[in-house]
């Protein structure tokens, strides 16, 4: 499962909310990871 469009896709697709299916092994330079972190301000 791909999640979140790139620069690469067309602006149908470029959004958080895009998935795709890819083979596990699939390269290209199209795919990468996003860090996510969380903080709780009180």
């Amino acid at each position: 499962m791909v999640r979140g469009g790139s620069w690469n896709n067309n602006r149908e697709n470029a959004r958080c909310a895009y998935r795709n299916s890819t083979h596990p092994g699939n390269r290209n330079n199209n795919l990468g990871f996003r860090v996510l972190c969380v903080s709780h301000i009180e």
